[in-house]
């Protein structure tokens, strides 16, 4: 975006007005963002019976700090988010490393074949997640490796 069109440009310089309504625009937009977390954090802080109350209440009547006890205690809590983290760190790394290790393959070595391969890749990467996904599926059912780590 070039200086010309920021919001605190010259354009805007001249009428003060617009700098508080570009303020007053961004602070309502954030709190659009922010409102479904708090949302969800008070309502993991309120007894079961409060959950389902027309209308509902945005402040619990009763602060249920417990709810988070109760939730590491009835379900493997530790091991879900053990999991998690593996899954997102293999992820991340794997993802940046082969990225990384391919892109400086396409831009910086002269190999034969190079073109139509990074055609190939580029290819690929248009093709839309959800149709992928189910072939997906019922090959890491086939290898048996659903419910695992492996296909990561």
């Amino acid at each position: 975006m070039s200086a010309g069109g920021s919001p605190f440009s010259g354009a805007f310089r001249r009428r003060p007005w617009t700098r508080g309504l570009v303020h007053v625009l961004l602070i309502l937009i954030s709190l659009t963002c922010v409102f479904p977390m708090l949302w969800m954090l008070s309502t993991s802080l309120k007894p079961i019976e409060d959950l389902m109350v027309t209308p509902p209440r945005f402040i619990p009547s009763v602060w249920r700090w417990k709810n988070y006890l109760d939730a590491t205690r009835d379900i493997p809590f530790w091991t879900y988010t053990a999991n998690t983290v593996v899954a997102c760190v293999l992820a991340s790394v794997g993802t940046t490393l082969s990225s990384a290790l391919v892109a400086f393959s396409f831009t910086r070595l002269e190999w034969p074949g190079r073109n139509i391969l990074f055609a190939m890749t580029l290819s690929t990467m248009m093709i839309p997640f959800p149709v992928v996904m189910i072939p997906l599926h019922g090959l890491w059912r086939a290898l048996g490796w659903t419910g695992t780590l492996r296909p990561l």
